[in-house]
């Protein structure tokens, strides 16, 4: 007898709607990055990367340049799958300009954190690495998306919070080696509350909704 049950289709996200100009911005950032990492090692670490004797105020731009540090190939692959199919979720429902101000914003705040830590330690680690951004993005994700269901491998959906704290999970196990690094892992909160704020002054400037209003700086509540 014929099959008449209705079969689930998935359809492929189409490459314009993942790279978007925001994502693509910092994707090719953080092959510049690597690369540097790879083929001029010192000049990145002298430079580039968040040298709590030299950052401030001799290197400020330290503080935004470090994020797009990885010097390992899996750090670049693993942040950039974030970057890829949160960050360009993000930029889908916001502007280019929101997406970019958040990676600056939780960058600045986690790389601050950063030296203020090591001051506090004495110590003079080296910071550098996609990660704080990263969760940054996934921070703000599980509040934008808190509601909805995400197709995981394309067989099943999960709650967008329950994929939210796992990957927090797995940010924070690779940081048991080295304390220092759950700095990184706190920029989901520095993602998070960066949304929160701007909602919140969102809905104090009388925004009507979503589909009538977008505030001026692009941050909208799409639940």
């Amino acid at each position: 007898m014929p099959d008449f049950h209705p079969r689930k289709r998935f359809a492929l996200p189409s490459l314009g709607s993942i790279f978007t100009p925001g994502v693509s911005l910092l994707l090719l950032l953080m092959i510049l990055g690597y690369s540097l990492a790879i083929f001029k090692p010192q000049f990145t670490t002298d430079y580039l990367c968040l040298n709590p004797q030299s950052c401030l105020p001799m290197k400020p731009w330290q503080l935004i340049t470090y994020s797009f540090i990885n010097r390992c190939f899996l750090s670049l692959f693993l942040n950039g799958l974030i970057v890829l199919f949160m960050g360009s979720a993000i930029e889908g429902q916001w502007r280019f300009v929101s997406l970019i101000l958040l990676w600056l914003v939780v960058s600045l705040v986690c790389g601050l954190l950063w030296l203020l830590v090591n001051t506090i330690q004495g110590q003079q680690i080296i910071g550098f690495g996609s990660a704080a951004c990263c969760c940054g993005i996934i921070g703000a994700f599980g509040l934008i998306f808190r509601r909805r269901e995400v197709m995981v491998m394309f067989t099943s959906k999960m709650n967008a919070r329950q994929i939210v704290l796992i990957l927090i999970c797995v940010y924070a196990v690779m940081a048991i080696t080295s304390p220092i690094l759950l700095i990184w892992v706190a920029g989901a909160g520095v993602g998070y509350l960066h949304v929160k704020i701007h909602l919140y002054l969102a809905a104090r400037a009388g925004s009507r909704s979503p589909a009538q209003t977008r505030p001026s700086d692009g941050f909208v509540d799409i639940d």
